[in-house]
């Protein structure tokens, strides 16, 4: 784990996974910025609150679980940090909003959810955006 602005994040789990889609690293991985990509496009916004239970498991699903987003057509990037208390949030990018359905629909996203419900969230919420337009220092318009 790289500790970016004192937050564990996954970004280095993600680069070893660069033969999966080398994209991600282009786009995402420069400095643990957002995609440059131009918009529009979506993002799943999905925060959480970590219950305690199980984080070994959690910890092994949430690699798995970002490695296989790389492969999912229509995904676009990835960003995620989590604090010490265990609040998190992952942003995903998405091409349409049919790549995000088929990613919700996928059958080891659904076993994931499954547990992340029973077991490792003792909150959680997802909030789907479109974005319509996006600037900073690195960013496409």
């Amino acid at each position: 784990m790289c500790n970016y602005l004192n937050y564990p994040c996954k970004y280095d789990v993600i680069s070893r996974l660069l033969h999966l889609n080398p994209f991600l690293y282009d786009k995402c991985m420069n400095n643990h910025k957002a995609p440059s990509i131009k918009p529009p496009y979506y993002a799943v916004i999905f925060s959480s609150l970590l219950s305690g239970e199980d984080d070994e498991g959690y910890q092994k699903t949430a690699l798995q679980m970002e490695a296989l987003a790389t492969q999912q057509s229509g995904f676009l990037g990835l960003e995620s940090a989590r604090d010490n208390q265990g609040m998190g949030i992952t942003v995903s990018y998405w091409k349409d909003l049919q790549s995000i359905e088929q990613w919700k629909q996928h059958i080891d996203h659904l076993s994931a959810q499954a547990f992340g419900k029973s077991t490792w969230y003792q909150h959680y919420s997802v909030k789907i955006s479109r974005v319509e337009r996006c600037y900073g220092t690195d960013s496409t318009t």
